[in-house]
């Protein structure tokens, strides 16, 4: 490829990529997916013990480390209560699972259980999902006339990377070509993990019977997608 040529792709590349074209072609995802196991953004696994993957702050996770270091000294050399698990005083079991006998300090095993608790509002789980909305008036140029009752979709997603762009796409399902797509912010929103929206889209929902199309949403900060949801759209009447 001589140097005009490649100059022209790489310019088109670019402003394909600007206007958020390349995510049509469905990208793989990036080096950093660890499928369900992988963290929001500023969260790490706590690896405290094999296949431990909760995530927790980089400063939990060196604090692990440390107290995985430092479990024999912590332990009492002439046994106890509990065996050879047992503890010196002032020291309890951390109890990541109920077979992590680590010896840590009390407090370190309260911020164990708090991170236990708040495990899957720290994944990037990118769920989505679908309820309705119908529109007061004219709702705006290009906006599908509701037809028998049908309701327009809403698409809303949480376990997002906060503040992250976030496109939403329908995609053919028989081809999965692009219909139409969306550009939308993942914000805190209360009694939902991590970044959620709702985004009111002008496609109808057409009920049941076979799918047409997928919604499919892509987390701009981790390069992940969601999984595919089915829907039913078109012009409902001829459905």
């Amino acid at each position: 490829m001589n140097r005009s040529i490649k100059f022209l792709v790489t310019a088109a590349v670019a402003a394909a990529t600007a206007a958020g074209a390349l995510l049509i072609g469905m990208p793989s995802a990036s080096a950093a997916d660890y499928g369900p196991d992988t963290c929001l953004q500023g969260y790490v696994w706590r690896e405290a013990t094999t296949g431990d993957h909760v995530c927790v702050t980089p400063a939990t996770r060196s604090q692990a480390a440390d107290d995985n270091a430092q479990a024999s000294a912590r332990r009492s050399p002439t046994g106890g209560a509990y065996g050879p698990d047992t503890c010196l005083q002032g020291y309890v079991w951390r109890e990541v699972t109920s077979s992590d006998h680590v010896c840590v300090t009390p407090t370190t095993r309260s911020q164990v259980s708090d991170d236990n608790r708040q495990a899957s509002a720290r994944r990037a789980s990118l769920t989505i999902w679908i309820n309705h909305w119908s529109p007061s008036g004219n709702c705006g140029s290009g906006c599908t006339t509701n037809q028998g009752g049908s309701s327009f979709i809403k698409v809303n997603g949480e376990g997002f990377n906060v503040g992250s762009r976030v496109w939403v796409g329908y995609y053919q399902l028989s081809t999965g070509r692009l219909i139409k797509g969306y550009w939308v912010n993942a914000n805190v929103h209360s009694g939902f993990a991590g970044g959620s929206f709702g985004l009111q889209t002008d496609k109808l929902d057409c009920g049941s019977g076979a799918s047409t199309a997928y919604l499919r949403a892509y987390d701009k900060v981790s390069g992940r997608w969601s999984s595919r949801l089915n829907v039913r759209i078109g012009v409902c009447s001829t459905l």
